[in-house]
């Protein structure tokens, strides 16, 4: 399966009944996640990844999932306005390593 594997993919599958899902933890900080995933159907063409962050508080869990473009402005937006610093680096490497070729 290694050949089907996105670059970033450290082969860490959890197949389901029509999909097989490539996910990556690219960072945990103070109850936030960063992570990439891609699920690609048994059938047809790969999807596109995602960046997803999610943010778990109590038993609530808030995901946004984005593309590169979007995790480099969300980035940007959280350094300029003096947010989380790691975080937002967290979400810049996940954007690095999504376009890595």
């Amino acid at each position: 399966m290694p050949d089907l594997c996105p670059p970033w993919c450290r082969h860490d599958h959890h197949p389901a009944e029509s999909t097989l899902r490539h996910a990556r933890e690219v960072a945990a900080h103070n109850g936030v996640s960063v992570s990439l995933l891609r699920d690609d159907p048994w059938v047809g063409p790969p999807t596109d990844p995602q960046i997803v962050i999610a943010a778990t508080v109590g038993p609530k869990t808030v995901q946004l999932a984005l593309d590169a473009v979007q995790a480099r402005q969300l980035s940007a937006l959280l350094i300029i306005s003096g947010a989380d610093r790691a975080l937002a680096m967290a979400i810049l490497d996940a954007a690095d390593l999504l376009d890595a070729p």
